[in-house]
């Protein structure tokens, strides 16, 4: 059980950072295309 709940824990984790990965890269993104258009 212990081994069940900590790999919950690990995917929700690696969900999280790949979510908060395209969230940063697509901000990024914009930012870039925002001043190449500036």
């Amino acid at each position: 059980m212990v081994g069940d709940t900590v790999r919950k824990n690990m995917i929700k984790m690696v969900m999280v950072a790949m979510v908060q990965m395209v969230v940063i890269g697509n901000y990024n993104m914009g930012k870039g295309n925002l001043t190449i258009i500036r």
